[in-house]
């Protein structure tokens, strides 16, 4: 086999693994309102299978990332998928919601090993000429992915399965496995070995899971309770803060906080991810059990979200160039506002038109705000600090969308009736996208 051939392979199967991520994030949310009624649970009880994976992947992401330099990125990336690959048999296998949650514990290890590890693998594929097109072809792989992924979702769960969703990805997975094995070279960092921070991560997980379960439990759980898990996830983030400070290498640097345009860039971006995750996880269980749509007539609804964001991903260097990141940001967030606005007028005869409207201007916000956002995070530091300011960038996205779902899945759990408490929801959604346009103005529009 020639090398030209050896190449491809090895591209798909790094391919493969990074688009399943898009895909699998539909899964789960198109298939709450089938594990809802095949489980008998309650909404909080759905929370918490998101949830888990939020609090997991924030404390080791940038872990992960750095542990693929020590010990060798393909060597790494197997073991990420194996874990996925488990993931993905257990959930489509359980028959109780605890067995789901830890297996969203171990998609969210997965996870963090796979995406930073899987585009150091296919930009070590090309010279350092062409690493452009490596980062497109793995960028590219993920957008079609998350266009596509809630259209497959609904067709698989409305003519097979919930579980056959999460079983179809196993072989998959073997694919990308085999793949990587064979042909792609494994690689590490130049550099000498970095120092990980295993109590800097510890300690983020259980400030965000204290956090996050203090809020999602707040309506069942009595105030005393509640205050001190408040007072626990204040106390830890107080020690993480001591601790990074001390640390050669922390996950979350503190001169990082000293650049405006990353602090605010990061800030937009958690706004829009708070969005993200508690509108994912609401809309399709409002379609599927207030309008009486099917799985796959919710996951085509759900298409026109993520569609707009794949176009867009095609146009943002040009855009970025011509505009600047404050302007696109500052329209998205208007975007994001008209969309959660028309939800909140949702109900059992609302017009298809308006449901295609809002899911659209959802669409358009998130394709004019995520990339921009990162862009201009990352771009305006040095070089040698791009890996751990992607990292905490991404581990910003991480803590807006926990708290996202958190605080809004509160909300509308505090409602008895689902529509009341999804129209309470956007008011929430409203009420952040105002936050990030706010926050948009005081990103420096340098183009």
């Amino acid at each position: 086999m020639n090398d030209n051939a050896r190449l491809k392979l090895a591209i798909i199967g790094v391919c493969l693994t990074s688009a399943m991520g898009g895909i699998i994030y539909s899964e789960f949310n198109l298939a709450m309102a089938s594990i809802k009624s095949a489980l008998n649970v309650s909404l909080v009880d759905l929370q918490w299978i998101i949830n888990a994976y939020g609090i997991v992947i924030c404390g080791v992401l940038v872990l992960f990332g750095r542990l693929g330099d020590v010990i060798g990125r393909k060597k790494l990336f197997l073991i990420g998928l194996m874990i996925l690959a488990l993931a993905m048999l257990g959930t489509g296998l359980a028959q109780h919601l605890g067995l789901i949650i830890a297996c969203q514990v171990l998609n969210a290890i997965a996870s963090a090993i796979i995406m930073p590890v899987s585009q150091a693998l296919i930009t070590n594929l090309y010279p350092a000429e062409r690493r452009s097109k490596a980062i497109g072809i793995w960028a590219g792989s993920t957008g079609i992915a998350l266009g596509l992924g809630p259209f497959y979702a609904g067709l698989v769960i409305h003519f097979i399965s919930w579980r056959w969703v999460f079983l179809l990805n196993v072989p998959v997975i073997l694919i990308s496995s085999l793949l990587v094995f064979y042909f792609c070279p494994d690689s590490k960092s130049d550099e000498a070995k970095p120092r990980l921070d295993w109590l800097g991560a510890g300690i983020l997980m259980l400030a965000m899971a204290s956090l996050v379960t203090a809020i999602v439990q707040m309506d069942i759980w009595s105030l005393s309770t509640t205050l001190s898990l408040l007072a626990v996830s204040v106390l830890l983030f107080v020690t993480l803060y001591i601790v990074e400070g001390r640390v050669a290498q922390p996950i979350i640097r503190e001169d990082l906080f000293k650049n405006r345009s990353f602090v605010f860039a990061s800030l937009c971006n958690c706004c829009l991810l708070f969005f993200i995750w508690a509108a994912f996880f609401l809309m399709p269980l409002y379609f599927q059990t207030v309008l009486g749509y099917s799985p796959l007539d919710a996951g085509m609804v759900m298409a026109l979200v993520t569609i707009p964001l794949v176009v867009f991903s095609f146009f943002s260097e040009r855009t970025y160039n011509r505009f600047g990141a404050q302007r696109l940001i500052r329209v998205g967030f208007l975007c994001l506002l008209l969309s959660a606005i028309i939800q909140y007028f949702f109900n059992v005869h609302i017009n298809t038109l308006w449901i295609i409207v809002a899911a659209l201007a959802f669409g358009c916000a998130w394709g004019l705000i995520w990339n921009p956002s990162a862009t201009k995070a990352i771009s305006t530091l040095p070089q040698a600090h791009a890996g751990v300011a992607s990292g905490t960038f991404v581990t910003f996205q991480e803590v807006g969308g926990s708290a996202g779902l958190a605080i809004t899945g509160s909300v509308v759990r505090a409602y008895p009736m689902l529509h009341i408490g999804y129209a309470r929801g956007m008011l929430v959604l409203v009420s952040i996208s105002v936050i990030g346009l706010l926050i948009s103005f005081k990103i420096r529009n340098q183009k």
